[in-house]
C-alpha cells in the first residue's frame, strides 16, 4: 500500500471514529432525558446482552461479541449500553478490525467523562441486565471469552432518587482480581456458619419438569396426611447473611488503599458511614446469596426523609469474601446468630 492511501486510510477511520463517538453522545443525551430506552434500543440491549452469553455461531455475531466484551471489559456496562444502541450487529461488523480498535480506543480514553460515567446510564444499563463486569459475565456462564480479558472484581452501588445527588452510589470500582475458586460445604439459609466458598454454577432444578411453573408445585406423600412442600417458582432458593454495616465499611477500606481512584471509594465510603451514622436501625444489614440466577445484592432502604436509598451488587466471589471478611473480625457473634 502505498504512504498516500495508507495515509488516507488512517484519515478515514478517524473521521468514522469521530462521527460515530459525536452519535454516541447525541443518543446518550437523549437516554439521559428520556431516563429509558425506546422499543429499538430496548431491542438491540437484549440482542447485545444475549451475544455476551451465547457461543456465537456465525462470523458476525462471534466479532460482535468479542467486540462488546472488549467494551465491557475496559468500559463498562455503559460501554455496552451505547455501542449496542448506536452500532449494532452489522456496523461493528462492517467497521471492520482497524476501526473498532479505533473506536474502543476512543470509548476507554474518555471512560471516565460523560456519557461513560453517567449513572443514569449505568443504572439503565443495570436494569436491561448487562452485566457489570467481565468477571460477573462469567459468573453468568457466559463461555468462550478471550484469555486475555481481565478478571477484576467489580462491586457497583445504585443509588435511587435524583441521580446528580446520589451519583456517589451508583460509581463502579474496580477491585483486585482473585484466585480463590473454592467450594461451598453446606447451605444455611439465614445462618452465618463458616463459609468455605460458593459454587459459581451451582443450579438446583424444579422438582417437576413443567412448562407452566407460574404457580406453587405442591410436594405431597400418601402416606403422610397433612404434610406438604409447596415451591415456589418465583422464589428462587438463596441465603441470607446479616452483616453490620461497619464490616462492609472496612471491606471497602481494603480496597481503597490499593486503588488507582481511591477517590471513589472515598465518596462510597462516605454514603455508608453517613448510613451507619444517621440511621441506628441500619447497624445491621442483610447480604443476599441466590444460588443460581441473580447476583448478591444489599438493598438499603429507607425513609426518603433522612436520605437515599441504596442497592449494592457485587459478584459471588466478592459476596464469599465479604462474608469471610465478617466472620474472621476478633468480636463475637450476637446471641441471635447474627455476624456483629
Amino acid at each position: 500500500m502505498s504512504q498516500l492511501s495508507r495515509k488516507q486510510l488512517d484519515t478515514d477511520n478517524h473521521v468514522s471514529v469521530e462521527t460515530e463517538w459525536t452519535r454516541l453522545k447525541d443518543v446518550a443525551n437523549n437516554i439521559e432525558t428520556l431516563r429509558s430506552l425506546d422499543r429499538t434500543s430496548e431491542n438491540k440491549v437484549k440482542l447485545a446482552v444475549a451475544t455476551l452469553r451465547e457461543e456465537p455461531i456465525s462470523q458476525k455475531r462471534r466479532k460482535y461479541k468479542l467486540f462488546l466484551c472488549d467494551v465491557l471489559k475496559k468500559c463498562g456496562p455503559v460501554g455496552v449500553l451505547l455501542c449496542a444502541t448506536v452500532l449494532g450487529t452489522n456496523k461493528v461488523f462492517d467497521m471492520g478490525k482497524t476501526r473498532r480498535l479505533a473506536f474502543i480506543n476512543k470509548l476507554e480514553a474518555n471512560k471516565i467523562q460523560p456519557p461513560l460515567a453517567s449513572t443514569v446510564l449505568l443504572n439503565i444499563a443495570l436494569h436491561h441486565q448487562i452485566p457489570a463486569s467481565i468477571e460477573d459475565l462469567r459468573k453468568l456462564g457466559s463461555h468462550d471469552i478471550s484469555q486475555k480479558l481481565a478478571t477484576d472484581e467489580n462491586l457497583s452501588i445504585q443509588a435511587t432518587g435524583d441521580t446528580s445527588s446520589a451519583q456517589a452510589a451508583a460509581l463502579l470500582v474496580q477491585g483486585q482480581s482473585t484466585e480463590r475458586e473454592t467450594q461451598r460445604n453446606g447451605h444455611d439459609n439465614h445462618q452465618p456458619g463458616t463459609i468455605q466458598g460458593f459454587p459459581n454454577s451451582l443450579t438446583l432444578d424444579h422438582p417437576l419438569d413443567r412448562e407452566d411453573k407460574d404457580g406453587p408445585t405442591l410436594l405431597q406423600a400418601d402416606d403422610l396426611p397433612g404434610f406438604q412442600i409447596s415451591v415456589l417458582a418465583n422464589q428462587p432458593p438463596q441465603s441470607v447473611f446479616d452483616l453490620d454495616i461497619i464490616h462492609l465499611i472496612g471491606f471497602l477500606q481494603r480496597f481503597q488503599s490499593v486503588s488507582s481512584s481511591p477517590q471513589q471509594f472515598t465518596v462510597m465510603l462516605g454514603l455508608l458511614q453517613g448510613y451507619q451514622t444517621n440511621c441506628p436501625s441500619l447497624q445491621y444489614i442483610q447480604l443476599i446469596i441466590p444460588w443460581s440466577g441473580a447476583l448478591p445484592s444489599i438493598d438499603i432502604k429507607i425513609d426518603s426523609q433522612i436520605g437515599w436509598s441504596a442497592k449494592i451488587q457485587l459478584s459471588v466471589t466478592l459476596a464469599v469474601e465479604l462474608v469471610n471478611y465478617a466472620q474472621d473480625s476478633p468480636t463475637a457473634k450476637t446471641a441471635d446468630g447474627r455476624i456483629p
